[in-house]
């Protein structure tokens, strides 16, 4: 993809890409962090659940009020 092409990227792609580094992300920050793997792991949910879109909603957030 040409740099002038970058703003005019298919919806499909753009959905593919954002996906991808949803997942990329999780997968990073799971294996990179302890307590965010341990926090993770507590909820069952790994960087191998995560294949579709629906699946996103399974990614455990961490805010104050899940740590106290």
């Amino acid at each position: 993809m040409a740099l002038e092409d970058i703003y005019n990227v298919p919806d499909d792609k753009t959905k593919e890409l954002r996906e991808d580094a949803i997942r990329y992300s999780f997968r990073y920050h799971y294996e990179g962090n302890k307590f965010y793997h341990e926090y993770c792991k507590g909820r069952g949910v790994g960087p191998d659940d995560i294949k579709t879109e629906e699946d996103f909603k399974k990614i455990p957030l961490i805010n104050y009020f899940s740590l106290v």
